[in-house]
């Protein structure tokens, strides 16, 4: 499938200290070159049952295993993953060579998910968290693809996301660049 692309226009004369996105019409996962960071929200209970984070585990079973060990083994339900938090997985999955990247941005999923606004706020510092442990891997990283996250099963409208997202400031060796993926 030919993906198309569009860049973000932003604000005239935007920060240069923020996040910078593209966006593409595409499968996020097709064609997507080695080493690639493939970025999503989940919930903190390690769960990747609905949506493209059930795609992520379809397509990445050793990533979901370390995942979920992680969140419900080294973690316990009265001190779970916290929200805000991000975890970088390495590539571990044969015949692929991509990241994952998971926000953890609701403590749980379906009707107990969390408010809109916390998913939002969850977001941001999920998104420093993540950007940080991309730096520390040490340009491992080729490059950054996300779909439109929270905005599937947590259903909080994009743009919400979107400008969450764009009130990060950079740090020094933070990765700038995003692109956004939509089926």
């Amino acid at each position: 499938m030919d993906a198309q692309s569009t860049k973000d226009q932003g604000p005239e004369g935007a920060d240069a200290g923020t996040l910078s996105f593209t966006y593409h019409i595409g499968d996020m996962f097709e064609d997507a070159p080695e080493n690639c960071l493939l970025i999503h929200a989940c919930n903190s209970q390690g769960h990747w049952g609905a949506g493209i984070a059930k795609a992520f585990k379809q397509k990445y079973p050793k990533a979901y295993t370390a995942h979920n060990k992680f969140c419900a083994k080294e973690h316990s339900k009265t001190q779970p993953v916290p929200t805000g938090s991000a975890q970088l997985l390495a590539p571990v999955d044969s015949g692929s060579q991509h990241w994952i990247g998971c926000l953890f941005t609701s403590a749980k999923y379906g009707k107990a998910k969390d408010k809109p606004d916390a998913i939002v706020k969850n977001t941001t510092a999920s998104m420093s968290m993540l950007l940080e442990l991309v730096r520390m891997a040490d340009g491992e990283v080729s490059e950054i693809r996300m779909c439109k996250i929270n905005s599937g099963k947590f259903g909080v409208p994009w743009e919400k996301t979107e400008e969450a997202l764009k009130s990060i400031i950079l740090q020094e060796g933070w990765r700038e660049k995003i692109e956004i993926w939509e089926p």
